[in-house]
């Protein structure tokens, strides 16, 4: 096995992986990524790897990858436990291609065809990665076509000339659908600002009244204190008056009774007035809150209405911009798929090449 230097079990130990190296990364739940390394330091690991036909760079920490492998050893290793059957060299073709070895793939397709000209599966696998069978060679689909000035583009066959027109054309839709995309997202930005100030703006128009009502729930609370204090004091006069009273005999031998009612009368006059005074403290507190409320209202609405008024003013021509930008790509749209409509497919192609184009 050839040596290349591997990251292995990272719980305990760590080695270096040689940079442009073709490796697979197992990550938990069983997934794993398949691509070149393109960069290493002590945390993470850089992987250069296609997606959907997108070739992008993913950076991985190292603490959440399970192992790294080098992909050359595992390919070592099939290679040498694969039979020279047709099945077997398939079978290691479609294997080379899922960790994208696309060359290994196709020597090991052709070996199964060697075997079996007739093997249907390794001719599509071909296909797949590209090629035609011209004379009984295999070659690459793209040198095939360069021979003749021609190109594949958008799965149609085409010359280098319409295929210059058609790159022009669909260029400018990019530019177009990039200017649409710039154009509603500008427009969704006004209608998302716009809808959060009109929002609070309402918002403050409903709790201003109970917040207003909060504050003045101080000036209630006071005047109930004054009053149970009043009527404290009037029950300590009756109470004092009644004391005296009671101290004074009657005719008939018995002292008055009226002093029990009168002491009663008394708690209770001070127990409503000690109920005054926490309520007024309540209020106070609430009345303080309402008050910073209102400050901040009143702090922010002259700019919530200046912002509404301000996007109400740049919303329509925003609006006629996203419209243009619009109509501007779906006429790039209808020239290219009137370019496109024209090209006829050359005449004088193999026919396995015809049979996958449009």
């Amino acid at each position: 096995m050839r040596p290349l230097s591997r990251l292995l079990c990272l719980i305990t130990t760590v080695v270096v992986i040689a940079a442009a190296e073709q490796v697979e990364v197992f990550l938990p739940g069983g997934e794993s990524v398949v691509g070149e390394v393109m960069a290493e330091t002590e945390d993470t690991i850089s992987v250069r790897r296609a997606m959907n036909g997108v070739v992008g760079t993913m950076t991985y920490q190292k603490r959440q990858i399970i192992k790294v492998v080098s992909v050359g050893d595992q390919y070592q290793e099939w290679l040498g436990k694969t039979p020279q059957t047709a099945e077997a060299q398939l079978d290691l073709a479609r294997w080379c291609l899922g960790k994208e070895l696309r060359a290994p793939a196709r020597a090991h397709a052709e070996k199964a065809l060697a075997l079996d000209p007739r093997f249907t599966e390794a001719r599509r696998l071909m296909a797949q990665l590209g090629f035609i069978q011209i004379d009984g060679k295999w070659t690459s689909r793209d040198d095939f076509l360069a021979t003749r000035g021609l190109v594949e583009a958008n799965g149609r066959i085409m010359t280098t000339e319409q295929a210059a027109g058609i790159d022009g054309v669909s260029k400018e839709r990019a530019a177009a659908q990039l200017v649409a995309r710039q154009g509603e997202g500008r427009l969704a930005q006004i209608d998302k600002e716009l809808a959060f100030a009109k929002a609070r703006v309402d918002l403050f128009a409903k709790e201003r009244p109970i917040v207003q009502a909060k504050a003045q729930e101080l000036e209630t609370a006071q005047k109930a204190l004054d009053a149970a204090k009043k009527r404290a004091v009037t029950a300590d006069e009756r109470a004092a008056a009644a004391a005296r009273g009671g101290n004074q005999v009657q005719g008939n031998g018995k002292r008055g009774g009226g002093g029990n009612a009168a002491v009663a009368a008394q708690e209770l006059a001070h127990k409503d007035y000690e109920t005054a005074q926490a309520s007024l403290r309540k209020a106070e507190i609430a009345a303080g809150s309402a008050k910073t409320r209102l400050a901040e209202m009143d702090r922010d609405i002259p700019g919530l209405h200046a912002k509404v008024a301000e996007l109400g003013k740049v919303r329509p021509q925003a609006l006629t911009d996203s419209d243009a930008a619009k109509a501007k790509l779906a006429e790039v749209e209808v020239r290219l798929q009137a370019a496109m409509a024209v090209i006829q497919m050359p005449t004088g192609l193999p026919p396995e090449l015809v049979a996958t184009a449009k």
